[in-house]
Parts: C-alpha cells; sequence; structure tokens
C-alpha cells in the first residue's frame, strides 16, 4: 500500500527565532520529535502489511505481530507528542498555573519557567483536555478550526466508546494489561474424547460436548468441588470449590482482547492520514512564526540517501 509522504523535518529547534509571549523552539523541538515518532510508527506499519510477504505462514503472521505492535505504540505516542506542541507552543501551562484563567489547583504541578526542570514539569502536565481548553481560551477562527479538527480526532481514535478497535485503548493494555492478541495466530484447543472404545477429536468432528467431575483433597481424599469441561468451538473449564469460590474459563478465554491483524493494520492506516492532516493543519496555523535565527538564516536541511530497510525487517517463511 502506498502511503502519505511523511513531512520534511524542520532544522535543529535551536537554529529558530523566539517571539516573546511563545515558546517556538520547544514547539519546533516537539515537531520533529512527532516527525520522528510518525516515521518510526510508519516504517512498522509497512513491515506489518500482508503485501509485504509472499507468503502467509506463521512464521510471517509472528513477524507482522511484532511490526503492528510497534506501529501501535508508536502511532499513540504520536498523539501525545502532537499536543504537546501547542501546549508549548502557547504556553499553555501557564494557565493553569496560580494566577492562570484555568487555575483550579486541582492534581496540578506549578511550572516555573526557566526553572531548572521546568520543561518536565510542564511535560508531565500536558494532557488531551488541558490542551483542549487552553485553545478555548482563543477566539482567532484559525485556532478555533485546529481545536474542532483535534476534537474530531480524539472522538475518533482517541476516546471512542463504539469501535470496537481504538488505538489509544490497545496501546494502554499493551502497556499495563497484556500482550498483544492476534486472532489469525490463535489456535483453539483440541479435546479427543473416547466413545464405545473409538477416539473422537470434538473439533475435527465439529461436536459440542460438556463433561462435569468431581477432585479431591489428595491428602484427605474428601471431595473438594467440581470441574466442569465444556466444549463448543474451543475448551472453558470451570472450577468450581464446594461452599467456596468460583473460577470462570470465560474468565481465561476472553475474546474481547484478541483482535484481527488485518483490522488493525487497516484502522492504523486511517490513524497516520489523519493525524498526518491534523499536524498539517497545525503547522499552518503556526508557521508564520516559525522563523530561522538571522545568524543561520543560509542553513538548509540536508536530506539523507535512501537506502532499502528490507534486509533489515524483512524475512521469509524458510
Amino acid at each position: 500500500m502506498k502511503y502519505k509522504d511523511n513531512p520534511e523535518k524542520l532544522l535543529d529547534s535551536e537554529k529558530y527565532m523566539e517571539i516573546q509571549g511563545f515558546d517556538v523552539r520547544l514547539a519546533v523541538q516537539k515537531m520533529n520529535d512527532f516527525l520522528d515518532t510518525l516515521g518510526d510508527a510508519t516504517i512498522a506499519l509497512t513491515y506489518a502489511n500482508k503485501d509485504e510477504y509472499e507468503d502467509s505462514s506463521r512464521n510471517i503472521l509472528f513477524v507482522r505481530r511484532i511490526h503492528i505492535r510497534h506501529a501501535i505504540i508508536d502511532f499513540n505516542n504520536c498523539f501525545d507528542l502532537l499536543l504537546q506542541i501547542p501546549w508549548f507552543y502557547y504556553r499553555g501551562w501557564q494557565e493553569f498555573n496560580p494566577n492562570g484563567r484555568l487555575y483550579s489547583n486541582n492534581n496540578y504541578t506549578e511550572v516555573v519557567r526557566n526553572n531548572d526542570g521546568w520543561i518536565e514539569i510542564a511535560e508531565q502536565n500536558c494532557s488531551y483536555n488541558r490542551v483542549k481548553r487552553v485553545l478555548g481560551l482563543h477566539s482567532e477562527q484559525n485556532i478555533v478550526d485546529f481545536k474542532n479538527k483535534l476534537i474530531s480526532f480524539c472522538d475518533k481514535y482517541i476516546y471512542n466508546k463504539t469501535n470496537s478497535i481504538v488505538i489509544r485503548d490497545i496501546a494502554n493494555k499493551i502497556k499495563h494489561n497484556h500482550g498483544l492478541k492476534i486472532q489469525e495466530l490463535y489456535v483453539p484447543h483440541n479435546l479427543d474424547i473416547d466413545l464405545n472404545g473409538q477416539k473422537i477429536n470434538l473439533k475435527d468432528s465439529k461436536l459440542g460436548a460438556k463433561f462435569n467431575f468431581e477432585f479431591y483433597d489428595e491428602k484427605t481424599r474428601n471431595v473438594v468441588g467440581d470441574i466442569e469441561l465444556n466444549y463448543i468451538d474451543d475448551l472453558e473449564v470451570n472450577i468450581k470449590y464446594k461452599g467456596g469460590e468460583t473460577f470462570r474459563g470465560k474468565d481465561i478465554l476472553r475474546e474481547d482482547i484478541s483482535y484481527s491483524i488485518e483490522d488493525l493494520y487497516k484502522e492504523l492506516v486511517k490513524f497516520r492520514d489523519d493525524i498526518l492532516e491534523l499536524y498539517y493543519n497545525w503547522y499552518e496555523l503556526a508557521k508564520s512564526n516559525i522563523e530561522l535565527n538571522p545568524f543561520f538564516k543560509n542553513n538548509t536541511i540536508k536530506k539523507g540517501t535512501d537506502f532499502n530497510l528490507d534486509k533489515f525487517f524483512k524475512t521469509t517463511s524458510n
């Protein structure tokens, strides 16, 4: 698949001029960080694409899973970095300081500009809701338009409660809750039963079954509970202690945390297109103030040489 080209990076941030009331160089630094991360995410997305490979073997699926996982994490990071661009450009953090227009003393660490460590504190204070409120303080139409496009992007990709695939949610689950589970890699359990001396594989025979049996304490030989085996397309094991706790098999299977790699890929392509559009909207908004320091006015962006990444990232099923 052909993707939209990545925007060109700006020069190193220290080569730009500052304007009183803004922090242009910090914004430029965040713009370049965004573009670096977007590049990383795009490489991962490229090699998650099935069209990059000659076959669809299980080995290739493992490779694609690795790349799609990196793409999810990097695209999610792109969003966080994009938020920090207007946060620093407009000094949004100062509106939440004491005497700021949005001050509420609610879980916010005051930022004292030009004190050592102030940038790290400002980064930690940055969030979507705070950036949205800062943008809402401005009445200029181009800023209002950018804010509305940011809200639309978030409603679609970040805080969407109706879509089964939300990149932000999946990235957070990978970070905090579980690994990335791909449906195409999951192999349902096989269960063989002996029926009148004949071995029957339930999966191959497209049959279901349900069994109940007791389990006991090996020392006392007393029955302590029941084990229930249900097999309908896959194996579900429920364990119940008599007069005690129940352990549900459905809590282990958790079909809600597995995803189709093809569905993930398609959603990430759309995510990339739309966050790129959001970045271009921001650049148009701020570019008139992004000027080189006169000392560096003759500097130009030097392009690197092209080279093929296939030998580093591509594999075969052999």
